[in-house]
């Protein structure tokens, strides 16, 4: 049994994932939902993932990052700090599922 949580990349503030779901049997995702709402684990082609990445030391200006981000339709609004941030999302799909 695993010893409890670790963190594999330092800096993750949010993780958001949706799962494309197949609804009309052309191997197409036809909507994107989060786990809680996938109706046929068996449809679910593709997978977006979206990350909120943050530096691990403060910007050398001193900035404060009082930015709102969206990622995948949540708006994250992290502390109000010093520290920079970037966007990551990707689209990948699922091969040879069937």
């Amino acid at each position: 049994t695993p010893a409890g949580d670790e963190e594999l990349i330092e800096g993750v503030e949010s993780l958001q994932i949706l799962y494309g779901e197949d609804t009309s049997g052309d191997g197409n995702a036809n909507t994107f939902i989060d786990a809680d709402n996938v109706t046929d684990w068996t449809n679910v082609v593709s997978v977006k993932i979206a990350a909120l990445v943050r530096t691990v030391d403060t910007n050398a200006t001193n900035d404060l990052d009082t930015a709102v981000y969206s990622l995948l339709g949540t708006n994250v609004d992290p502390v109000d700090d010093k520290r920079r941030r970037r966007t990551f999302t990707s689209t990948i799909e699922i091969r040879n599922k069937r």
